[in-house]
């Protein structure tokens, strides 16, 4: 099946109907926490703070803030359909989003408007990565923050993603994917501050070695003897602390998305 960017977006936001927005408000909250929590920082350190979500696809993560924050937050899509879909997220919550449609690399907004710019899932779909970060720094204040959220390249996923991808069965297009050197390089092309990243979320796949590793403690519960052992429970307890410090101080090396966050100079 042949699509154009729009199409192939508006293709795929047709199916979203209420109980698929619901599920995802509440897989978006579990999943992505540790972006939330970025994003939710950086909103917060502003008071009346404006916030722009480039590729905002159904702006529930920007819904999410907006409720938390009071911050005005506004969505930009290429897909019309995203943008229904954003437009009724609007009545799951009690604070709403500035949703519009438009293009990732001519945004219509003036220069120096917004104290956060970010961005899940676009810049993987672009040709051309750092043109988009340009247009979107172009709608940053001075001082302001540009939070980008992408694919982690080093994982199986990647693979799985390329091999669909090779036989035509990747509905979401171009599609490609981001190291931690790749992100440090455009903060210093762009002559932005690094300030901080993080990684989260995995691919839950057999074929995903991390993950595997990462929940051997809950398929040994599975085990009989092992469910109320002492001993297992204390081994459990020791993997579970490795894990989140694992998570937090390396997740951007080894997890499913990686984000970084710059400052405008």
């Amino acid at each position: 099946m042949g699509f154009g960017m729009n199409e192939r977006y508006d293709h795929i936001w047709e199916k979203w109907d209420d109980q698929t927005i619901k599920g995802q408000i509440e897989a978006h909250k579990k999943d992505r926490s540790v972006y939330l929590d970025c994003l939710r920082k950086y909103v917060r350190d502003k008071e009346g703070a404006k916030a722009l979500e480039v590729g905002c696809g159904s702006s529930i993560d920007s819904h999410i803030i907006a409720e938390e924050t009071k911050a005005e937050m506004f969505g930009i899509d290429i897909s019309e359909k995203a943008v229904e879909v954003a437009r009724e997220l609007d009545k799951f919550f009690d604070h709403g989003v500035v949703v519009k449609q438009g293009d990732a690399l001519k945004l219509d907004f003036p220069d120096n408007l917004f104290d956060v710019v970010f961005s899940q899932g676009l810049l993987e779909h672009m040709p051309d990565p750092l043109a988009a970060l340009r247009e979107q720094l172009r709608v940053v204040r001075h001082g302001g923050v540009l939070i980008i959220n992408v694919p982690q390249k080093y994982t199986a996923y990647t693979l799985y993603k390329h091999f669909l991808s090779c036989l035509g069965k990747w509905e979401w297009g171009l599609e490609t994917e981001f190291s931690d050197r790749q992100l440090k390089i455009f903060g210093d092309v762009l002559g932005l501050k690094f300030l901080e990243k993080c990684g989260y979320d995995y691919w839950r796949s057999p074929f995903e070695i991390v993950f595997v590793l990462r929940t051997l403690d809950k398929k040994a519960e599975k085990i009989p003897f092992a469910k109320n052992c002492p001993v297992h429970k204390t081994i459990s307890r020791f993997w579970e602390k490795i894990w989140m410090r694992l998570e937090r101080t390396y997740g951007h090396l080894f997890m499913k998305n990686i984000v970084y966050v710059y400052r405008k100079p």
